[in-house]
Parts: C-alpha cells; structure tokens; sequence
C-alpha cells in the first residue's frame, strides 16, 4: 500500500505476514462478483444480489469504492468458506427490475450480465 501524506514524503507498506506462494487455507474459498448493466452503465452500481449457497442466502450491494480522487472497481468480494460452490443468484438491478442466475464455481470472478437470466418465478 502507498500513502500519500500531506508535507511529507510517501510511505510504501507491505504485509510480510501473508506467503503469496503458500495455497490458501482451507476453508478460505471465495468469490467476486460483477453486475454489469449494459444499457445503462457498465456497472450496476446500486445492484442487490442475494447469493444462495448451502447454508443460507447472502445479500451483497454492488458499491464503487474509493477515496479523494479515486475509485476502485464495483465488485463485490463474498468469502464461501468451506463451500465450494454458490447455488443461484438472484439480482434486483438498480430499477427495480429482478433476474435470477446460475450459481457458479468457487474461487472465481462472476459476471451476472442484465438480460442474461431468468425472471424470477
């Protein structure tokens, strides 16, 4: 990470406690989902996704992050577990408008594009 300080000169830190060659720990399964709204916006920001696994749905918000004149990337990081695999998605886009998807494969990015799913039942 960089810090950019006010009247002085910029810090550089490095977590040093992590093995990035190491595999992960089990249990540390993951994934990252996109919404992307083609006729709107490239991303929905605003999206609420309920993500159905095994034990119980989660409700995830499509934000863009960021800070004094920046922004980062509007996906959505969901840790699993011990799951390894997600079963549906549902999707309420930022007009009101819901779509169900597939679910997916652990330890991935997913990208739920609007139109691409199914009107939920």
């Amino acid at each position: 990470m960089v810090i950019a300080n006010l009247d002085r000169a910029p810090q550089v830190l490095r977590n040093l406690t992590i093995d990035e060659a190491a595999p992960p720990p089990p249990g540390a399964n993951w994934l990252q989902i996109r919404a992307i709204d083609p006729q709107h916006n490239r991303e929905a920001i605003g999206a609420r996704i309920t993500v159905h696994t095994t034990s119980g749905p989660r409700l995830l918000h499509v934000l863009s992050s960021g800070s004094y004149l920046s922004t980062g990337p509007a996906t959505a990081h969901l840790g699993l577990g011990t799951a390894d695999a997600v079963v549906s998605f549902d999707v309420v886009w930022p007009d009101g408008i819901a779509e169900t998807f597939d679910g997916a494969a652990a330890n991935q990015v997913v990208e739920l594009i609007r139109g691409k799913g199914r009107t939920p039942q």
